[in-house]
Parts: C-alpha cells; sequence; structure tokens
C-alpha cells in the first residue's frame, strides 16, 4: 500500500501591485499558484512538488513547493507560495502546460499537468439559466470548433460587469426559459 496523492483543488491568484483586477493572466503578469491535495492512500511524510513548463510564456519564479505531510484522509495547501510570471505575447490568447510532479516516502511519485489559458478567452458564456446546463452543450460545440472561452454563473458570482463583458469578443449569455427582461441592468 502507498500513498495516493491527488489535486483536490488549486487557483491562480493575481499577485497584488503586480496584476491587474481581471481573472485573466495577461503579459506581465505575476501570479500566485496555491494547491491542494488530498491523500487517498496510506499516510504520505516529506510531501513535495516540482514544476517545470515547456510554454515560452510562463517564467517559473518558483520551481516547486512543500506540503505537510498527509495522514490517510487528509488535505492540505502547498506551504511555500509558488510565483509565475506571464511573458510577452501577441495573440488574444495562449494556451500553457504546468507539469507537476509530486514525491513523498522516498519511494511515491505522482505526475499531471495543469492547464492555463494565458490571455482573454474569446467567448464569454453567462450562464444566467436557472442550472438548465445549456452551457455544457455549448462549451463542448465552442471547443469542437476551436474556440476557447470562459463560464460566469450569476447564481455564485452575481451579474458580470460592464468591463468584464467587454473583456471578450462575444458574449453568450443563457436566460434559460423564456422570460420577460431576462437581462433589465
Amino acid at each position: 500500500s502507498s500513498p495516493e496523492l491527488k489535486i483536490r483543488a488549486y487557483e491562480f491568484v493575481p499577485v497584488a501591485g503586480e496584476s491587474d483586477s481581471d481573472p485573466y493572466p495577461e503579459p506581465g503578469e505575476k501570479l500566485e499558484l496555491k494547491i491542494k491535495l488530498i491523500n487517498m492512500g496510506t499516510d504520505a511524510l516529506g510531501v513535495s512538488l516540482q514544476l517545470e513548463t515547456t510554454s515560452p510564456y510562463l517564467e517559473l519564479e518558483s520551481l516547486g513547493s512543500s506540503f505537510p505531510d498527509l495522514l490517510a484522509g487528509e488535505s492540505a495547501w502547498n506551504l511555500e507560495p509558488i510565483y509565475l510570471r506571464v511573458k510577452d505575447f501577441s495573440a488574444q490568447e495562449i494556451p500553457a502546460v504546468l507539469r507537476l510532479n509530486f514525491s513523498a516516502n522516498q519511494d511515491y511519485s505522482y505526475s499531471t499537468n495543469l492547464k492555463i489559458t494565458l490571455g482573454k478567452p474569446a467567448v464569454l458564456i453567462v450562464d444566467d439559466d436557472a442550472k438548465a446546463r445549456a452551457e455544457a452543450i455549448l462549451s463542448d460545440a465552442l471547443e469542437q470548433t476551436g474556440y476557447t472561452y470562459s463560464i460566469w454563473e450569476t447564481r455564485k458570482k452575481g451579474t458580470p460587469s460592464l468591463e468584464l463583458l467587454l473583456n471578450h469578443q462575444a458574449v453568450i449569455w443563457l436566460t434559460g426559459a423564456v422570460v420577460e427582461n431576462p437581462i433589465n441592468d
């Protein structure tokens, strides 16, 4: 039996003073990557992470981090900050991949990739359809045609700002069942 580490959650957080206020990683911005691991196996001691990327548009300012020892069933966030900087590019957006290599107990390893879109996605899907799940069908169609997108869930985040709407080439606002004046602000 051995540890079984999996990523439970992760987030790219803009670093204050080195990023703007929108949620999109753009050239020149610095991000902190936060990772929460869960251990589904036996105790994991000396858990560490090494990062790498083949993207010419990402500079890794931190090459790794450690985690607290994770007993079976426990989860925890990385202990040391992981910083990335987005290099200059001229496209609307660029896909990038981070390779994450975890190790524990001197003989256990687990590797996975994290995908991140640098720049602003071309399409914003505003999910305002009362859980109708139309965004899943639409996102599949956009992926098949090569368009990148982000999803804004109004029930979690409220109404998107005009600034956010203007940051996209197209906005698709899903309103669900026919209603009078679905967009009234």
